[in-house]
């Protein structure tokens, strides 16, 4: 066999390989984006097939508020703790929607954080060691100008860095959080202009929820509350809405609809966790 023939054999074999895709490379040791969705296999591609649970993940404001602004540049901090493994890599992304295919706003690494920026999404750049069984991501990220409820999605894998991809590796998701991104709507002379006012505003499922002036809202048949998205219901004002139902929302941005002496009056109402 003339070497020719055995140079165009090898060659014909190297090029009949699988070819490892991008994504794959980083996957094994500068992280991976497209992996936050909650019903995606996610990690469990190349390491054990199921989130899991005793994996924490948590992810805070530095503000302490997951109301802000538009266009506001706000940090944040992503923590996850695990008893076992000894690094962790993570994979941070915000959507228009529960596992939305639309990244919104801009993220950022803080600088030295092991993150970095790939295709609107964070990543590491390398494993981060785990200290008293946690680490902490910090990141920042810049609401759009359009007011609305976003997402903040993430993964994080801990492994026990033998080199290998195996059972030992375990990873889970973040509960996706809401952000609300809220526009000044109104002045508070705007406001007292309004018969009736629902308050707190922002409120949480543990606020005693109140309204104004009680005495207006005799004359007013039925708020109508909408999200977002959609029509969520309307509550009879002869019922006791304000506990049984404004506190069963989750949280998020919502509109109460409702007319009085002829006219259509709107409030936006924030509850938050």
């Amino acid at each position: 066999m003339n070497f020719l023939l055995i140079l165009t054999l090898l060659l014909l074999y190297f090029f009949s390989l699988p070819l490892l895709d991008s994504d794959s490379l980083l996957a094994k040791k500068k992280g991976i984006v497209g992996r936050t969705n909650t019903t995606s296999i996610s990690c469990g591609e190349c390491h054990k097939s199921n989130p899991n649970p005793n994996l924490e993940i948590s992810v805070t404001p530095e503000s302490g508020s997951f109301i802000v602004e538009p266009l506001t540049k706000i940090k944040f901090f992503l923590t996850v703790s695990s008893s076992s493994g000894s690094i962790v890599g993570c994979n941070i992304a915000v959507k228009n929607q529960l596992n939305g295919s639309i990244d919104v706003g801009l993220l950022e690494p803080e600088p030295n954080s092991g993150l970095y920026s790939s295709k609107g999404e964070l990543t590491h750049s390398q494993p981060k060691p785990l200290v008293n069984n946690t680490a902490t991501f910090e990141f920042y990220w810049t609401a759009p100008e359009q007011p609305g409820e976003y997402y903040i999605h993430a993964v994080a894998l801990v492994g026990n860095n033998n080199g290998k991809e195996d059972a030992g590796d375990v990873w889970n998701f973040l509960t996706p959080r809401t952000i609300v991104v809220n526009s000044s709507y109104s002045s508070s002379e705007e406001e007292s202009k309004k018969p009736c006012i629902i308050f707190p505003n922002p409120y949480s499922s543990n606020s005693q929820v109140l309204i104004s002036d009680w005495s207006a809202v005799k004359q007013i048949k039925e708020f109508k509350i909408f999200s977002l998205t959609d029509f969520k219901f309307s509550i009879s004002t002869t019922s006791d809405f304000l506990t049984k139902h404004l506190q069963n929302l989750p949280a998020g941005l919502y509109f109460v609809f409702y007319s009085f002496g002829g006219k259509d009056y709107l409030q936006k109402l924030i509850k938050v966790d």
